[in-house]
C-alpha cells in the first residue's frame, strides 16, 4: 500500500461527519481496495500484505474494538473471496446457456445463475468461514487485549498454565461454534430449500 493510495482513503475517510461516520468510511474504503487486491492471477504474498494493512490501521485508529473487527474480517475475507471464486469458476457453461437460451439479459444470467445459483454453497462457505474465524479469535485478541474477551482470556490462563481453565475456555468455544455452525445451516436450508433436495427414496 503506498503513500497515494493511503492519502486517498483518509480523504475519503474526512468525508464522514462524525467519528462513527468516518470510521464506517474508512472500513469500507479499505475493504474495497483490500479485495481489489484479491482479483490477480499473481501471487501474493498475505504474511506481507496483512502485515502493511494492519500497520496503516493501526497508526490510524489506533487499538481497540476497531482493530480487532479489522484483523478478523481481512482474515477471514481471504478464505471467503478465495473460496467463492472456486465455487464460480466451477460453474458449469451449460447452466449460462440454458440462462441465455431463456432469453434473459446479462445481468439477469449473473443473477439466477451466479448468485441465486450459488447461494447453497455461500452459506457453506461460510460456515466454514465462521469455524476459521472462532481459530483466529485467539490471535487478534491476543493482539488487540483492550476489549478483554475470550480469546485475550484463553491466552492469560495460558499463560499462567492454568490448564483446567484452558479446557474450560475452549469447550465453550467449541459450543459456541457448534450452536453457530447449526444456525447457519438452518439458515440454508430455510433460504436454500432445494439445497438437501435428493431424487432417492428414504
Amino acid at each position: 500500500m503506498d503513500t497515494l493510495i493511503k492519502d486517498k482513503i483518509l480523504a475519503v475517510m474526512r468525508q464522514g461527519r462524525t467519528r462513527a461516520e468516518s470510521t464506517d468510511w474508512f472500513r469500507v474504503a479499505v475493504g474495497l481496495y483490500y479485495l481489489a487486491g484479491l482479483m490477480t492471477k499473481e501471487t501474493i504474498d498475505f504474511k506481507t500484505v496483512d502485515r502493511d494493512y494492519n500497520r496503516f490501521i493501526y497508526h490510524t485508529l489506533g487499538g481497540g474494538h476497531t482493530l480487532k473487527l479489522a484483523l478478523l474480517v481481512f482474515g477471514m475475507t481471504v478464505f471467503f473471496v478465495t473460496s467463492m471464486a472456486a465455487v464460480i469458476l466451477d460453474l458449469p457453461k451449460e447452466r449460462f446457456d440454458h440462462a441465455r437460451s431463456l432469453g434473459m439479459s446479462e445481468w439477469r444470467v449473473v443473477w439466477e445463475v451466479v448468485i441465486l445459483g450459488t447461494a447453497d454453497e455461500a452459506f457453506e462457505v461460510l460456515r466454514q468461514n465462521a469455524a476459521i474465524g472462532w481459530m483466529m479469535l485467539t490471535m487478534v485478541e491476543g493482539i488487540s487485549r483492550a476489549e478483554g474477551g475470550i480469546g485475550a482470556m484463553l491466552l492469560n490462563q495460558n499463560k499462567h498454565f492454568h490448564i483446567a481453565e484452558v479446557f474450560a475456555i475452549q469447550i465453550v468455544i467449541l459450543a459456541v461454534g457448534i450452536a453457530q455452525d447449526y444456525a447457519i445451516g438452518a439458515l440454508r436450508s430455510l433460504f436454500c430449500p432445494y439445497a438437501v433436495l435428493t431424487l432417492e427414496r428414504k
